[in-house]
């Protein structure tokens, strides 16, 4: 990000230049005038973004020597890379990337038959856990494959902010609101996504409206599993959480 505000500052820079020797040798006008405030106010924004982040990148410089503890164990922090291919990493408090997903390209060997978008989850040591089926055109079935096993999700049915899966007679829902999303098993929550205030020693590595993953502490690996699909398709489908 920080080399991105960079980009953008040089951009704003080459434009204020060019207005500066038009002003120069033509009259200036109001339209002049305007489009000059309007470039330095961006000027002046791209800045401090570009300084934000250079303060953000100096303070988690030293992160893999950190021996600040994890505060709490059973949340994460949600990151979503600014790539065009899908990426998340979910971060402990303490800023250690504990897990990613992202989306397997076209070009890898693990290819898939069906119209669907294909991801994989891979622990901090960059094995594979599972992987992911999630159909283009939101159709009725999510697949999951790990543990040797290969589970659907087949969709039951469609309320406000609600929709509801089932598997072998259980029943996953996917509650959503404004700033919260919970993904239950048969009304026990599983997973849940909010944005909102984070403590504060946790914003020197994270923006204050970082979503926080709370994942339920009894939660077996399988419903686990389930409940990161049930994320991906949530993300893929609303763009946003």
């Amino acid at each position: 990000m920080k080399n991105v505000y960079f980009n953008q500052l040089v951009i704003i820079g080459v434009s204020a230049t060019i207005c500066i020797f038009i002003m120069i040798y033509f009259e200036i006008t109001i339209f002049h005038k305007l489009i000059f405030i309007s470039i330095g106010t961006l000027l002046v924004y791209f800045y401090s973004k570009y300084f934000y982040f250079s303060y953000r990148e100096s303070k988690a410089s030293n992160l893999l020597n950190s021996q600040e503890k994890v505060l709490q164990h059973n949340q994460f922090l949600l990151l979503q890379e600014t790539n065009p291919s899908f990426q998340l990493k979910l971060f402990k408090s303490n800023g250690i990337c504990e897990w990613e997903i992202s989306e397997v390209k076209k070009g890898s060997m693990m290819k898939t038959k069906y119209r669907s978008h294909l991801f994989e989850l891979k622990k901090r040591d960059g094995s594979t856990l599972a992987l992911f089926k999630i159909p283009r055109f939101q159709k009725s079935v999510l697949e999951i494959i790990a543990s040797d096993k290969k589970m659907r999700l087949n969709f039951v049915t469609k309320g406000k902010g609600k929709e509801i899966f089932s598997l072998n007679q259980q029943q996953f829902s996917i509650d959503k609101n404004s700033s919260i999303i919970q993904l239950l098993k048969d009304g026990t929550v599983l997973m849940k996504s909010e944005i909102g205030l984070m403590p504060l020693n946790w914003q020197k590595q994270f923006a204050p409206n970082t979503p926080i993953i709370e994942i339920n502490e009894k939660v077996e690996l399988l419903d686990f599993y389930i409940a990161v699909c049930l994320l991906i398709y949530c993300l893929q489908k609303y763009k946003k959480l």
